[in-house]
């Protein structure tokens, strides 16, 4: 009698083409993780991925990218030069086998080999084409230059950040990509449900900008629960006298003087949030200060969602904000990261952790659920982020490391195109793969 073992994967019966580079790679990953069978395809030379930082060893493994190894791996790859004859024809007869294309090049470089949607839904009416742009595919922007901070100026997401005269500061690490290719595998797995019914393939057309501008509404939406002024573009700044302080009024703690607060074994990321979006969490804060006598009585009994009017009327002052800062400061000083999130927890402060990569990889609460995977090949094991979500049916894939360039070119060529040990090889010698 056969015995039941591991289910399949959620998306196991379907091939995936991935060119993206560090614009792309997650979406790829979230379906392989998924199950999907994907190929990164890589040109001969090897993604500008593999030349992202941080590296094996701080640096000193150059060309060992833990960027690569996190966000290829579960992957196949392969090389294929698309700019020649021989490798735009490889390219087409891999599209023929695939369910799913997702491609980051510049906007018209795919029409311009020959490659656009309606060209390979000539090849392949069944094909996903998933763009991964700037700005979309077409429109007044579309061949415009980017960069991080500039998708995030064009998001509007810098604009609530204006201090007076001084500019917007950029985001932290680059991330607006991540944004985009989360919502490409996201719409490529909605273009399919649809191809379930039709047979059809559609052309999903993925834009930065929009990405960005979608997933930082926290702040716009304010207006929503009684922050008005920003409805009105009013951006509440004070005179150079008083230091060009600003209120931080949804939560975000992005214009707030002091974010990260030292205690006995670290830091704890905490902001205080005023007005009527999110003053309440301050005032929660307040209550366990009033608890412990750590802050004087007419402090406590402030209610945060009116502060930025007491203080615009002149009924409390910054100096009194500055030194509401300074006795927390010192009050948090004397509690360990785990005690002050078992605190954050029962008084409901809006109050977390800075953690460790130490910190994460001994969290019982992840190692509960078993986040964390061991990934094994021939000369290396890694410790990897595990299933992002945890389901009743397990179908999540983890079965590879990031690959090695070309690593499975014999193996995917031979087994998709069906090309003989000895082609592959030629192909190669030539520069084609």
């Amino acid at each position: 009698m056969a015995t039941r073992g591991k289910p399949m994967g959620f998306l196991s019966p379907y091939l995936i083409l991935d060119m993206t580079n560090e614009k792309g790679l997650l979406a790829g990953k979230i379906l392989a993780d998924l199950g999907a069978k994907v190929i990164q395809l890589e040109p001969i030379q090897g993604s500008s991925a593999r030349n992202i930082g941080p590296f094996v060893n701080d640096g000193a493994e150059r060309g060992k990218s833990l960027f690569w190894e996190a966000y290829a791996c579960n992957k196949r790859g392969i090389t294929c030069n698309i700019d020649t004859k021989k490798g735009l024809d490889l390219f087409k007869k891999l599209c023929e086998k695939a369910d799913f294309l997702i491609e980051s090049e510049e906007p018209g470089s795919m029409a311009r080999r020959g490659l656009s949607f309606e060209d390979l839904h000539q090849i392949n009416p069944h094909l996903i084409h998933v763009s991964i742009t700037p700005f979309g595919s077409d429109g007044p922007k579309a061949n415009y230059a980017d960069s991080d901070l500039i998708l995030w100026a064009a998001g509007g997401a810098l604009y609530p950040n204006l201090q007076d005269d001084r500019p917007p500061v950029r985001v932290t690490l680059p991330q607006s990509y991540m944004h985009a290719a989360a919502d490409a595998a996201v719409g490529a797995l909605i273009a399919h449900f649809s191809r379930l019914k039709s047979g059809l393939g559609q052309h999903v057309d993925i834009s930065a900008q929009r990405s960005v501008a979608q997933n930082t509404l926290s702040r716009i939406l304010s207006a929503s629960v009684g922050d008005f002024e920003y409805e009105k573009n009013s951006i509440y700044s004070l005179s150079a006298a008083s230091n060009k302080k600003i209120f931080d009024k949804d939560g975000g703690g992005s214009k707030t003087a002091q974010t990260k607060w030292k205690v006995k074994d670290g830091y704890v990321e905490m902001n205080l949030s005023m007005g009527p979006s999110s003053g309440r969490l301050t005032n929660n804060l307040m209550k366990w200060l009033a608890e412990e006598e750590a802050l004087e009585e007419k402090y406590t009994n402030l209610d945060w969602r009116k502060v930025p009017e007491l203080i615009r009327n002149k009924e409390l002052g910054w100096d009194e904000v500055d030194y509401i800062y300074e006795k927390i400061a010192s009050f948090l000083k004397h509690f360990s990261k785990n005690e002050l999130m078992e605190i954050a927890v029962t008084k409901k402060v809006p109050m977390a952790p800075v953690q460790s990569f130490k910190d994460l990889a001994e969290n019982k609460h992840l190692n509960a659920r078993g986040f964390w995977i061991d990934c094994q090949s021939e000369d290396r094991q890694l410790r990897m982020p595990g299933r992002f979500a945890r389901t009743s049916v397990d179908g999540f894939e983890f079965n590879r490391l990031a690959p090695k360039l070309g690593e499975h070119n014999f193996e995917v060529y031979g087994e998709i195109i069906g090309l003989k040990s000895d082609e592959v090889e030629e192909l190669m010698n030539q520069g084609v793969i």
